[in-house]
């Protein structure tokens, strides 16, 4: 009896390990060590806000918009040789299992802002990660007659100058080519462009993608 369970074992192992896919072993090797808390050092972090839709209410001036937060860096330890992995070069996995860097709303009119951390990063071989989730950003605008003037501020909360340099995703790091035009108000100019601050805790400039902008009701 002893000896038919060994080989009902045997043969588990054996089916397991041929069913084990290239990405089942990479994801294994990768993450195994890896520790989420700890960042990759030699940040340069690429950030941009893609927005999707808007609503202004004239009566309180207050925006509320949904938007994707483009992030993208380099961390060598999520790196790999595709060869070793059937030609693997790309990799998805949950954000949560992978440092990510803690960009926020400074002007955020909550303490906090939505951002759906369930998104997926997707990673590359030569260790770039992609990480794009969705966020809803509420701020306070300064109401002029038919259209209010706004400004944005997104930076690393914790991260200064020092630790990462931070650049605009693209020409215009403010995109609104995927902006639902069904929204009930429209953006118009704006402009976006990458500021260090220095604020009374700290003496270490921090850097933000700074964005200014006016927005209208659709159809004034």
């Amino acid at each position: 009896m002893n000896i038919l369970l060994i080989g009902i074992g045997c043969c588990l192992l054996t089916v397991s390990a041929k069913t084990e896919s290239a990405k089942d072993r990479l994801t294994r090797d990768l993450l195994k060590e890896h520790q989420p808390a700890v960042d990759p050092g030699n940040i340069e972090l690429e950030f941009g806000v893609m927005v999707i839709c808007s609503k202004f209410d004239k009566f309180t001036a207050a925006l509320t918009s949904t938007v994707w937060e483009y992030h993208s860096w380099k961390d060598s330890r999520l790196s790999w040789n595709p060869a070793d992995y059937a030609g693997v070069n790309t990799l998805r996995v949950p954000a949560k299992l992978v440092w990510t860097p803690d960009t926020k709303l400074y002007n955020s009119l909550t303490s906090f802002t939505e951002r759906d951390t369930e998104t997926n990063a997707v990673l590359k071989s030569d260790g770039t990660v992609l990480w794009i989730p969705r966020a809803t950003y509420r701020i306070q605008c300064q109401a002029n007659d038919d259209q209010a003037n706004c400004k944005l501020r997104v930076g690393s909360w914790t991260y200064d100058g020092n630790n990462v340099v931070l650049k605009q995703h693209g020409q215009d790091a403010f995109d609104l080519s995927n902006y639902d035009e069904a929204c009930p108000s429209v953006i118009g100019t704006h402009s976006a462009a990458v500021v260090s601050h220095t604020y009374p805790c700290c003496e270490e400039p921090y850097p933000s993608l700074d964005v200014t902008f006016t927005v209208k009701p659709r159809g004034a």
